[in-house]
């Protein structure tokens, strides 16, 4: 073998190990991607001097912003207000439905799509009779709306960013040069979902989303009994009873061991810790009347002064946010944040396990008491996410505050008229903000998905190693020879095809960086221009509807619509469908 075909093979190894590590998903993405790239610096596939290459890319510093922005829009109460305008619809749910999804698209559109659900989720399950058929649509829509603008969806911004090292020739790709294809995409799939999509998702999931959640018996406390409870001796059917069939003992820990059938002849005694489900509003009545308390109830309450107004609050655990991977007990919740989890539900269902040991994932919905003023400051520091009013009052702004919309918008109108890239016109958006007061200048840097960052910085290279080793062009070749005589237009759809899968297991900017460079090899080998299948790329990766774990959004909505994995098929693979009927011929005709 000659040394190009080691470095191929070398490469192509590495690859092949990081999409594994991804389908896998048991590794952090950015770990993933850090060892990737150190695996192919050190075979020579990417010189030392261009390791870091990709933190220089416009692409990453334009990620960082439009997060900051997102967050700084998000706290405005702009889009807050509008949102709340959408509650007059709640009598119409198809009007209330095609609102909200095409609010979530738009603004999708221009902001962190991760941004845009936390924003119009808590009304949706406000509003929706049954969220489960409100809460996938949400989030598909705010999908669909990423692919209309070049900030829309990372997998646009490196696409725009290998656009000019792989397409030289071509003019650099514009703000809105992507809504030729994304934008008719976006429309035809919003006319689906809202007309036709969501009759496929379970009708019978809308009894098991957040909203029950926090009215039924599906959340799992731990109560203790302590020496001198007045429970001391009753047995466990007892003390159910005393609930009238609101509470249920599910098992019960004395000592090592856990009791979880046949328990209630079992008699009460001290030290013992009590395994019950139900809801917050028939739980305080029953610890009222049996004399019991929540785990760490004293010492909780002995933290805050009688004159603080204790409150309860639902939230779910978004991507990347601090909580993530931690339990009650490695947060400090009590001691740190004066916050008690009395609470904790998966995918729809109560969680049997020890609440406060158990590590929280993304889309667990929890339920939080503490101090009524104090909870949405802690929310906002666990990373969680409120789904709904109860007894607090969550909204981050009383009056709108229309100056960060102004900066972003005359940022928008610089980038489109081609007065300023993209990158400078966001990061002067983000100056105007701060130094005009409108956002922490200390939490800046906080609200930045820096595993993204980290993803970014360390696949983009990785797309270049693929095209100088030649390894783009060997798989081009490769696809060549199987296609045969297929028309061009026919390959393209398998590319899209290939991506569109890819992304529903994988990150999507790892899909991009590694299908980009092959796409753009397949083409010249095919004779056929290269754009067609860069933005076939583009618009592929972005279309991650089969399963919770292609998109941050679809993990973030499972939690509280009650979905099971198999969920997202339902709606998931006709959009995707329809979406490839539609967006090849189209980035064909556009970009061919």
């Amino acid at each position: 073998m000659t040394e190009a075909q080691i470095l191929q093979l070398g490469l192509a190894l590495m690859l092949g190990w990081a999409t594994c590590m991804f389908l896998w998903g048991q590794l952090r993405y950015d770990l993933v991607a850090i060892v990737t790239l150190l695996g192919a610096v050190l075979m020579g596939a990417i010189p030392a001097k261009e390791a870091f290459s990709g933190f220089s890319d416009k692409a990453v510093m334009t990620v960082a912003l439009v997060l900051i922005i997102s967050k700084s829009l998000q706290q405005s109460g702009v889009i807050d207000a509008v949102g709340r305008a959408l509650k007059s619809f709640a009598a119409q749910p198809l009007v209330f439905l095609g609102l909200i999804s095409g609010l979530g698209a738009i603004l999708s559109g221009f902001m962190n799509n991760v941004g845009a659900l936390a924003l119009l989720m808590p009304i949706a399950l406000a509003v929706a009779a049954l969220p489960a058929r409100v809460l996938m649509p949400l989030s598909f829509a705010t999908i669909l709306g990423g692919m209309i603008t070049l900030i829309g969806t990372p997998p646009n911004l490196v696409i725009a960013s290998l656009w000019s090292d792989l397409l030289p020739q071509s003019d650099p790709l514009s703000m809105f040069d992507f809504a030729y294809v994304g934008g008719p995409v976006a429309l035809i799939g919003l006319v689906f979902i809202v007309l036709i999509g969501w009759r496929f998702l379970p009708e019978n999931r809308g009894a098991e989303t957040a909203t029950a959640l926090f009215e039924k018996k599906d959340y799992l406390t731990e109560i203790a009994i302590s020496e001198g409870s007045p429970a001391l001796g009753q047995t466990m059917l007892a003390l159910e009873n005393a609930s009238d069939g609101e509470v249920t003992i599910v098992s019960l820990q004395r000592g090592n061991q856990r009791h979880s059938f046949n328990i209630r002849s079992l008699n009460a005694r001290a030290d013992d810790m009590l395994f019950v489900r139900a809801g917050p509003l028939a739980l305080e009545a029953w610890l009222k009347d049996t004399g019991l308390e929540i785990q760490g109830a004293e010492q909780f309450e002995d933290q805050l002064d009688q004159d603080h107004d204790l409150g309860v609050v639902e939230a779910v655990v978004q991507p990347g946010a601090w909580a993530e991977g931690r339990s009650a007990k490695d947060m400090r919740l009590r001691r740190r944040f004066s916050a008690n989890m009395v609470g904790l539900a998966r995918a729809g269902e109560m969680y049997v396990e020890r609440v406060a040991r158990t590590p929280l994932a993304v889309g667990d919905v929890v339920l939080l008491q503490g101090d009524r003023t104090a909870l949405p400051d802690t929310l906002a520091r666990l990373g969680l996410l409120p789904l709904a009013d109860r007894d607090v009052t969550l909204e981050t702004a009383k009056q709108p505050d229309y100056i960060p919309l102004i900066f972003f918008t005359a940022a928008i109108g610089a980038t489109a008229l081609g007065w300023m890239a993209v990158e400078i016109a966001f990061l002067a958006c983000v100056a105007g903000i701060v130094i005009s007061g409108r956002f922490d200048k200390n939490a800046m840097y906080e609200v930045i998905d820096w595993p993204i960052i980290v993803l970014l910085g360390c696949m983009l290279p990785m797309g270049t190693a693929l095209e100088a080793t030649g390894a783009a062009q060997t798989v081009a070749g490769t696809v060549a020879s199987l296609a045969g005589g297929l028309d061009p237009i026919w390959v393209l759809a398998l590319i899209f095809l290939l991506s569109m899968t890819l992304s529903d297991v994988m990150n999507n900017v790892a899909t991009t960086t590694v299908m980009a460079p092959i796409s753009v090899s397949v083409a010249q080998s095919l004779g056929a221009p290269p754009e067609p299948f860069l933005m076939a790329v583009a618009v592929s990766a972005s279309c991650a509807f089969l399963t919770p774990i292609g998109h941050k959004n679809n993990l973030l909505v499972m939690g509280p619509g009650g979905y099971k994995f198999g969920d997202y098929w339902r709606l998931g693979l006709p959009l995707e469908i329809l979406i490839t009927i539609v967006a090849v011929p189209l980035i064909w005709w556009v970009w061919g």
